[in-house]
């Protein structure tokens, strides 16, 4: 639902009192907030993956959605950089995306040398970085290697590592302050060192030893008790935890004088709230303005000011007019003092309808499978809008819905709260009065990371500190021998290979920028300037516009023991697929090898470095002339291949390359090593996709393997440095079967049928999603998510069967 217009409305309280709105307290927050959002407007990322957990040699297919804080898609940005981070909080790949009208599209190879283990994946804009990682999309990528379950398939492998057992546990009094003569909702929160909510029990002690209530965890170690403080007392807390050990803990002291905030979110209609000030803070602000705001994103939806006329006032406010998502009503004393906050989160059916349809719930091996989408909007009228489509075997990845982050718990809860936040589509699924019970415990005890209000009312929040990337952009500065910067010198960008020629001038701080480029894959550039009078002997430094970030590990990033169990009957499977691929190996005699040892440096050959056939590194290479091609030929090295290897499958650093593009595109100085694997055991990790002929793997040269491919090298008035453009998405590929079922049976241990990242529907709400054939039996779970052009959410997901 769309939050672009500013609601200043009057709240009717019970006792016919009403609220105004013409206050300088208000219009001042009214303005600061729109200054806020103008000059920091929140830019969120939300990835949609194939499947939750993947195994070493699999592929991790996401779309990316880019989003405004009212879910339309943003065009700020137009670059999206995505990590994939090991356990060793390092990089293991980074690629950068094109954000086209809001979305974007990649993948990551999990190449075979890669170990098993708890990967992240982080993604974010230039923009984003001015709020903190903190902001980013980060999300907990399970990986498992079933080579190991095959080899040892009695034993059941502890997956993810159990952190120390440690119990954490907080009180949280509503509105902010537990106040003396005032009875108020405090929540309470037990998390262990995995950040996971635990059970606990208890009782509430005065200094009397009187129990005053009971501690009872309603939910992923959150509830909540009512209390009434009394001046003169303390009060404590007695809990048992599961393991038998017991614990005090002080809870926070209640004020002497005070306001108390309490929003009641039990109605599913209506808002029902209560503001309190107790005896001893009433006599000094009786007839005091007080103000009440409700906010989302920057964007007042709700503003109102009384006079404290009386110690208690209450008022309902129906939820039909905010948007679903988290509001954040905070309440302001006199001189705009923020005194109670309070986060409620709103669920209404304002998200898209989609409909996903088979023709028939269950089809045999072979059969032609045809699924249909309709999306409607709130109003039931049809979507325009862009969707991603995945199809997994379900019997191959089984998981449950509530552990899952969706488009809805991304967009409308986590991105807006602090903290690790467990289980988070439990909230979206199957939603009832004890959800919605459960979920306004998350509002009391999980802050709002937007803003702090203090800053915001001083208006001295900083100015953001990095710009909105519109495409990639190669900049830095021009000075002289001496350090001088040059001023109006002429700078010239050049990359063949990119088809990219270029040219700027310095400013007065000889400062120049290259922006918008085009082009793929990490590519070298070359940088030349000259003064204006054209002196060449000038000094040129590359800004580096892509400095890795620091990785630091969220709390709860650790997987729980249910799907320790899931993964690892996901690892059987891919253990099982890895060994029916290899049984066809065919078993060479022991050769004893008497030549010079090849040294490769690199590979993304999905079996592993070594596991080819051939190995041509660019030391055989450099001895021929003219093309790739040429120069393959001429190595000698393809024995029984060279009929064949213009016709094999393409593969040029883990992306997949079709006609019209050839071998001979590529720079033959650029090429570190090819591969060529034809052997059914080299080719058994590839599967279908090896063709008829086999494969031919093409390894770029990395940083620092050739003088010249170092960044930054100087001559004067010039550098050549290696740049990283857009990651070229390769598309899903789908086998084409001739329907029978000894072709599906054998050939086909996908466990990821289709994805299909770019289904856009029509002007009627439809879309058809790709055909594919029925293989292995068993039941298929499709997944849509998506949104249309007004901001709207859409979620859903279907199951058909497969017989044999």
């Amino acid at each position: 639902m769309q939050l672009k217009k500013l609601y200043l409305v009057g709240i009717f309280f019970l006792s016919i009192l009403i609220f105004s709105f013409n206050t300088d307290t208000i219009d001042k927050i009214a303005k600061l907030l729109l200054k806020w959002s103008s000059d920091h407007p929140i830019e969120k990322v939300y990835l949609h993956f194939d499947k939750p957990y993947y195994a070493v040699g699999d592929t991790i297919w996401f779309k990316a959605y880019i989003t405004t804080t009212d879910r339309y898609l943003f065009k700020l940005s137009g670059v999206l950089n995505v990590d994939l981070i090991n356990e060793d909080d390092s990089l293991s790949s980074s690629i950068k995306l094109p954000i086209i009208a809001g979305t974007g599209r990649g993948d990551f190879i999990l190449a075979d040398s890669l170990t098993a283990g708890n990967y992240r994946i982080r993604a974010y804009t230039s923009w984003m970085r001015n709020a903190g990682e903190e902001y980013f999309f980060d999300r907990l990528i399970p990986v498992v290697d079933g080579r190991q379950v095959s080899k040892t398939p009695a034993r059941k492998k502890n997956l993810i590592p159990a952190l120390e057992n440690k119990v954490d546990l907080q009180f949280f009094p509503e509105g902010g302050d537990l106040v003396n003569d005032i009875s108020s909702l405090v929540a309470f929160k037990a998390v262990n060192a995995n950040g996971n909510g635990v059970a606990v029990k208890g009782v509430i002690l005065d200094n009397e030893n009187r129990k005053i209530a009971e501690v009872i965890t309603q939910h992923l170690g959150m509830g909540s008790f009512t209390i009434l403080p009394e001046k003169g007392k303390q009060y404590r807390a007695t809990i048992l935890y599961a393991n038998g050990v017991e614990r005090t803990i002080a809870l926070p002291n209640a004020k002497d004088k005070g306001i108390v905030l309490a929003i009641n979110d039990d109605d599913e209609k209506e808002l029902h709230i209560r503001i309190t000030v107790n005896a001893a803070f009433f006599l000094q602000v009786q007839n005091t303005e007080i103000n009440l705001v409700a906010q989302s994103g920057g964007i007042i939806l709700y503003a109102a000011n009384k006079k404290l006329e009386k110690p208690e006032l209450t008022a309902r406010i129906p939820k039909a007019r905010f948007p679903s998502g988290i509001i954040q009503f905070t309440l302001f004393a006199q001189n705009s003092e923020p005194v109670n906050e309070r986060l409620i989160f709103i669920q209404n059916p304002d998200h898209l309808n989609l409909i996903i349809n088979t023709e028939k719930p269950t089809y045999k091996q072979g059969e032609q499978i045809k699924i249909d989408l309709l999306a409607t909007n709130p109003a039931n009228k049809p979507a325009l809008g862009t969707f991603s489509v995945s199809v997994v075997n379900e019997d191959k990845v089984p998981y449950e819905e509530i552990n899952e982050r969706t488009i809805f718990s991304d967009l409308l809860l986590t991105s807006d709260l602090r903290g690790y936040i467990e289980k988070p589509n439990y909230y979206f699924t199957n939603i009832s009065n004890r959800s919605r019970s459960n979920l306004n415990l998350l509002m009391l005890t999980q802050g709002y990371r937007r803003f702090e209000w203090k800053q915001l009312l001083a208006d001295n929040l900083s100015a953001p500190n990095y710009k909105a990337e519109k495409g990639i952009e190669i900049s830095g500065r021009v000075k002289s021998l001496l350090g001088k910067p040059i001023e109006e010198g002429n700078v010239s960008l050049i990359s063949p290979n990119a088809g990219l020629f270029q040219q700027s001038q310095t400013d007065e701080k000889g400062r120049f920028s290259f922006q918008k480029l085009v082009f793929l894959d990490t590519t070298k550039v070359m940088i030349q300037a000259q003064t204006k009078k054209g002196n060449r002997n000038v000094v040129i430094e590359i800004d580096n516009n892509y400095p890795e970030l620091k990785s630091t590990k969220p709390n709860g990033f650790q997987t729980d023991s249910n799907l320790k169990i899931t993964m690892s009957a996901y690892a059987e499977n891919s253990g099982i697929q890895y060994g029916e691929q290899r049984k066809d190996a065919i078993p060479l005699e022991e050769v004893k090898v008497t030549a010079k040892k090849i040294v490769q440096k690199h590979s993304s050959n999905l079996a592993g470095i070594g596991n080819a056939d051939v190995v041509i590194t660019s030391e055989i290479l450099s001895r021929g002339g003219g093309t790739l091609s040429d120069r393959l030929l001429g190595s000698g090295k393809l024995g029984r291949s060279t009929p064949y290897f213009r016709q094999m499958q393409l593969i040029i650093d883990g992306v997949y390359r079709n006609p019209p593009f050839s071998m001979d595109d590529i720079n033959p100085s650029d090429v570190s090593s090819v591969e060529i694997l034809r052997n059914a055991g080299a080719l058994g990790v590839y599967g279908v996709k090896a063709g008829l002929y086999g494969i031919i793997i093409i390894n770029s040269k990395r940083g620092g393997e050739d003088r010249d491919d170092n960044t930054n090298n100087y001559v004067a008035g010039m550098v050549i440095s290696k740049t990283r453009g857009y990651y070229p998405a390769r598309q899903f590929y789908i086998p084409k079967y001739n329907g029978s079922y000894e072709d599906i049976s054998d050939d086909d241990f996908r466990s990821t049928i289709l994805w299909q990242p770019d289904l856009i529907t029509d002007s009627d709400g439809r879309a058809m999603i790709n055909s594919f054939k029925a293989t292995a039996p068993g039941t298929y779970r499709v997944t849509v998510e998506g949104l249309d052009t007004e901001g709207n959410i859409g979620r859903a997901v279907y199951r058909y069967k497969v017989e044999q």
